[in-house]
């Protein structure tokens, strides 16, 4: 595309009359097929053409497409206020926002490795069992029918037949072909149930259905009806069955993979089988995040200084403040003074195990997520002694609700005891190609994953390497993506959350150019925002490749690199807000600069730069000193901060700036400040914040989010305009 023929004409994007914001009736066409870069001071009308005029355009078209009843559901549009726009494709726009709150979402889901490695492990991966750890191997018919009579011959059993596993359904019409069959009962998550006609179940729940196939009692030699039930069973299961001895414990067999010392069997391997966002694949104790929350005492008692009475548990209050905590009240100082203390002892006089009996009970320190079904039968008085002063407050009071939707203030994440932090179950972890679990390979940094994946074909067999050859390259070419972007220090397990804008922003594009979409118009919102300068060169060749794909490419941007590197430069303005919202100069960059007009014309020509005062000393007398900060790939560092001065903090992208200061520093700041509730990442100290009264935060997250936020409300002025207002003689007739 970048060396077509001279002569040739291009294909042109053309808008007429755009006037969204401060836009002044805007007449403008450019090639497309082009890198085409929008630039000009803030407020100038940039982000108003690229984004609210021709992106909102775009999806109003698409938005157009479905039909009046489709519509209806998906809300209204608004059209934006243009006559007209010629030559538009279909649009994608990456902006600044964050890539993901999902808790689930990271590197490897956004980028789609992950979908492929789950492909690649469900195919060619060897099976181990987590309780012996030995190989799993596949048993014939005949060998779990021994296995069967060696461990249950004697007892009545029933045999079930898994046929649908924890999916979305009514399945009225599997019920129906059931009966038809001569069956007459199933268990439904985990309760038998007699079939019936018309017979259905909840359509947006997750069910897991077993037929019951047979109820006998097992002879310790082989007879025809357990060979035909079995062979019945395996047909319906789908090589897997369920047997139930008398006690109820349950026996998991299959033809599929068993392990020969244990007797442990484990399904059929599937893709969703290595998915944490399906029950199929996701720990049950995390439901597949990683994490849990434990309580966190510092936070319930900030001030163990003072008493209960006094208000030391957040939660309760100062006593006679709540009406309805009166009760509540009495009952703790009758249990503190049959153990020699009272409601006026400070909470730092109590001994740490009384404490502890009175916050978590005889039963221990419980999940902030725990529920009991018998509560509700209980005196309050053998609630507090069995559960604790919190279980008390949580499940006894009209304050219930509010206490619980605050619980989270007062927990912190841990990494689950279940997966240790892998979000997926035990067996989905045994499961290895080349020695390593799926977890342990999306922990890889992205140049040891890359290491990893050229090194794999060559440890594989015949068969799986035949299996695997179109997997890896799919995975090879979006790994090549991120390395070229300069994301090697990530890992695919990187929650997308715990991300900066610049990154975010890189593996969205990462994502579009592994797509290998054609004819498509680009809209990206000041991509090189965060970046180093080696890190910026590298977001201009992906964008070029992007470009000579076959797409069309439109920057929002002020980077003097990217405006050189433009196919087409547009500089609007003159002035921001009113002042602007016109093209002051359009072409390619050396034609914007030989014309001259505008202040990006200036400073791109050299008339004018920054002015860079004179050199100040360093003078002061205060510091804010951090020690061993290892959040992230910080490698226990310390830092010297002086005060009352501007500092700088830059370096490479990945460098661990945004993870030494906004997730470590600002939350330390805060909690000591404010009293904030974001846990810092780990560190050993800090000192001089007593120089300090105050923190302000500006970050790169979007502000406003409700429709009615406007820059009056958010900054305080629309409280001083209303009260002015409310002074007014008219106002009080």
């Amino acid at each position: 595309m970048a060396n077509q023929k001279k002569g040739k004409a291009l294909a042109q994007l053309a808008i007429y009359g755009a006037r969204e914001h401060n836009l002044q009736d805007v007449r403008l066409s450019f090639p497309q097929h082009r890198l085409v870069v929008l630039t000009g001071i803030s407020g100038s009308g940039k982000s108003s053409l690229a984004f609210d005029t021709l992106y909102a355009e775009g999806q109003y078209r698409y938005m157009q497409t479905f039909s009046s009843y489709a519509r209806t559901y998906m809300g209204d549009l608004r059209r934006p206020d243009v006559d007209r726009i010629e030559g538009l494709s279909p649009v994608i726009a990456i902006q600044q926002k964050t890539t993901g709150h999902h808790p689930r979402s990271t590197v490897g889901t956004l980028t789609e490795i992950y979908d492929f490695l789950r492909v690649l492990y469900a195919r060619i991966g060897v099976a181990y069992s987590y309780l012996s750890g030995s190989r799993m191997v596949r048993q014939s018919q005949d060998q779990v029918a021994r296995s069967m009579r060696r461990q249950l011959s004697g007892q009545r059993i029933a045999l079930l037949a898994p046929v649908v596993r924890a999916r979305k359904g009514h399945y009225r019409a599997l019920f129906e072909r059931l009966l038809r069959q001569g069956y007459t009962k199933v268990r439904i998550d985990g309760e038998i149930r007699r079939l019936q006609e018309g017979m259905r179940l909840d359509r947006f729940k997750t069910h897991t259905i077993e037929l019951l196939v047979d109820t006998w009692r097992l002879a310790a030699e082989p007879d025809s009806r357990a060979t035909q039930s079995l062979e019945l069973a395996f047909k319906e299961g789908k090589g897997g069955i369920v047997v139930l001895d008398e006690k109820g414990h349950e026996y998991a067999f299959s033809t599929q993979l068993m392990d020969p010392k244990t007797g442990l069997s484990y399904e059929a391997p599937a893709p969703n089988t290595f998915s944490f966002s399906t029950p199929q694949g996701a720990c049950a104790r995390c439901n597949g995040l990683g994490y849990e929350r434990e309580l966190d005492e510092a936070r319930l008692l900030p001030n163990r200084q003072l008493s209960l009475a006094q208000g030391a548990f957040v939660l309760l209050g100062e006593q006679g403040k709540r009406k309805h905590m009166r009760y509540t009240f009495a009952l703790i100082d009758e249990w503190l003074q049959k153990r020699g203390f009272s409601l006026h002892t400070p909470v730092e006089a109590l001994p740490p195990a009384l404490l502890s009996n009175l916050l978590y009970g005889t039963n221990g320190t419980p999940s902030p997520d725990e529920t009991s079904t018998d509560e509700d039968s209980e005196s309050p008085e053998a609630l507090l002694s069995r559960r604790g002063l919190i279980a008390l407050v949580m499940q006894k009071s009209w304050y219930a609700l509010f206490a619980f939707k605050r619980m989270e203030l007062y927990t912190r994440r841990r990494h689950c005891s279940g997966c240790g932090g892998a979000r997926l179950r035990q067996e989905s972890l045994h499961f290895k190609v080349n020695g390593r679990n799926i977890a342990e390979v999306t922990d890889l940094r992205v140049m040891a994953f890359a290491e990893w994946i050229e090194d794999l074909p060559a440890r594989l067999s015949a068969r799986a390497r035949t299996i695997a050859t179109p997997l890896l390259k799919e995975i090879k070419s979006r790994v090549a993506l991120l390395q070229q972007l300069g994301l090697t220090y990530l890992s695919l397990s990187r929650p997308l959350s715990s991300l900066s804008g610049g990154e975010a922003q890189r593996i969205r594009l990462a994502t579009q150019l592994g797509a290998q979409l054609v004819d498509v118009l680009y809209i990206l919102d000041e991509p090189s925002i965060g970046l180093h300068a080696r890190d910026n060169a590298k977001l201009i060749e992906a964008l070029g490749r992007l470009r000579d794909s076959g797409n069309s490419v439109v920057v929002v941007e002020h980077d003097r690199d990217m405006m050189m590197a433009a196919d087409y430069l547009i500089d609007i303005g003159p002035g921001a807000g009113a002042l602007g919202g016109q093209i002051v100069a359009k072409g390619t960059p050396k034609q914007v600069i030989r014309a001259g007009k505008g202040l990006t014309a200036q400073y791109l020509s050299g008339k004018k730069a920054l002015f860079v005062g004179p050199k100040r000393r360093l003078r002061t007398q205060k510091y804010l000193s951090l020690q061993g900060a290892k959040g992230h790939n910080l490698q226990k560092l310390s830092l010297r901060l002086p005060l009352e001065n501007l500092v700088v903090v830059t370096g490479v992208s990945g460098s661990g700036k945004s993870t030494l200061i906004h997730h470590t520093l600002v939350p330390i700041l805060q909690h000591r400040l404010h009293k904030g509730t974001r846990l810092p990442l780990h560190y050993e100290e800090l000192t001089g914040s007593e120089y300090l009264d105050k923190i302000i935060e500006i970050n790169q997250a979007p502000i406003g989010r409700t429709p009615r936020s406007s820059p009056a409300t958010y900054t305080g002025v629309f409280t001083d305009i209303r009260a002015l207002f409310a002074m007014l003689p008219e106002a009080k007739v």
